[in-house]
């Protein structure tokens, strides 16, 4: 099976499949052999990644081989750098019979949650995460830049071999009526990534945190945030392309999934909105065959069209726990398909109207005391809603010290 990555426009697509046979997470993580890139680089040394199991680390055996204590299994991980595509790709096996090559994930492993962990090259700094697995956690330190990724396998049905010869995967999932197979497990994904230039953001800029989950045989993930005035205007939110067989390989309908998790952050950044409300305002859709629907929370006879939205303080989740195939297109957006301000705010304006002295090379962090009327994103503060808005500015030192001795708050009325 081959993966490919493409562009439109200045947003970059990253198509995850799922082979453990060939590369996955934009042609970056192979796990033909253990610890081995089928494209891009190896990004595996000794000591330079990590794997948890269920929470507990597992044991290094050689590269890209560690031993689970608890089952005594031996997994497999491939972690790769791919500079064309600004991605980290991973993925994550068993290590096979022949205890030099990786095979794939068992029924097993489905209830166990995995957590791959490494530190980018210098110069390189984390965005999102996109995974072929329902990931639950993603997480970069802002100090060390340490990226780790949560996640468990999820269950797939793929396409192969002549099913697929010399056919883009798109085409191949919307030709292909009946799935190859049907694979038990699936563990693999990608970190997107901007370089020290500033590289590989576009699109992305305003959701650093984000994670996607899928089980489809290719999903492709394009952002284009509201508050951006340099966004694609053809679209606005989030966009992810799916496609797969029709059919599971043992003719029941293949029934796939997809989710996208905002962190609260990104939720202002790129909608202008705290989490619970853009829950309770956000527009879903699904386009399949030039027809657009607009999804429901509610209960539906079209499983396809149902979604659900959890959001609490720190970010909102949406899920569509079925998705129906062959290639449909869900979009995760607003009403209007605009921002859901009505005010914003840069941070650097609040801090000079309220006279808070920015240290040498410093900066200023912002919070909130009235959630439920404003929200910030790392820059900016939006109020959403009429009412009072109480907020505080604080300078913090080049070395992370927060100077709380000389935070001041601040107040904003919309009537």
């Amino acid at each position: 099976m081959r993966n490919h990555l493409t562009r439109r426009v200045s947003l970059s697509a990253i198509l995850l499949t799922s082979s453990l046979s060939l590369a996955v997470g934009a042609q970056i993580a192979g796990a033909d052999s253990a610890g081995t890139c089928t494209m891009g680089s190896s990004f595996l040394t000794a000591g330079s990644a990590a794997l948890l199991v269920d929470g507990v680390a597992a044991t290094p055996v050689s590269l890209g081989v560690f031993a689970d204590s608890a089952s005594e299994v031996k997994y497999t991980l491939s972690l790769c750098r791919d500079t064309g595509n600004r991605v980290y790709g991973y993925s994550v096996g068993r290590l096979a019979g022949d205890n030099t090559s990786s095979a794939a994930l068992s029924v097993d492993d489905v209830s166990k949650s995995f957590t791959v962990s490494f530190t980018p090259q210098a110069g390189d700094v984390a965005l999102t995460s996109e995974n072929h697995a329902r990931a639950s956690a993603f997480t970069v330190n802002p100090t060390t830049g340490l990226v780790s990724v949560t996640a468990s396998p999820l269950s797939f049905s793929d396409i192969y071999g002549n099913d697929c010869s010399g056919k883009m995967p798109l085409q191949c999932a919307a030709e292909v009526e009946r799935a190859s197979v049907d694979s038990p497990a699936s563990l693999t994904g990608a970190v997107r990534y901007t370089d020290a230039t500033g590289t590989g953001a576009a699109g992305f800029s305003d959701l650093p945190g984000m994670y996607t989950s899928s089980a489809a045989f290719v999903f492709f993930v394009w952002a284009s945030c509201p508050t951006n005035s340099n966004r694609d205007q053809s679209f606005s939110g989030l966009k992810i392309d799916l496609g797969g067989p029709h059919l599971r390989h043992d003719g029941e309908p293949n029934l796939g999934y997809v989710s996208a998790y905002i962190p609260a952050e990104a939720v202002a950044a790129c909608f202008g909105d705290s989490p619970q409300h853009y829950a309770a305002n956000a527009k879903v859709t699904r386009t399949e065959d030039g027809s657009t629907l607009n999804a429901s929370s509610h209960s539906t006879t079209d499983a396809g069209l149902r979604y659900v939205a959890t959001a609490d303080a720190n970010g909102v989740l949406i899920e569509i726990p079925e998705v129906t195939f062959s290639q449909p297109t869900y979009g995760f957006g607003t009403k209007n398909g605009k921002a859901l301000f009505l005010e914003q705010y840069a941070l650097s304006t609040l801090a000079k109207n309220l006279k808070v002295t920015k240290p040498n090379r410093g900066k200023f962090i912002i919070s909130v005391s009235t959630p439920a009327v404003c929200t910030h994103s790392a820059s900016k503060l939006f109020v959403f809603k009429k009412g009072t808005c109480r907020y505080k500015v604080t300078p913090v030192t080049r070395d992370g010290t927060v100077l709380t001795n000389l935070r001041k708050p601040g107040t904003i009325v919309i009537r």
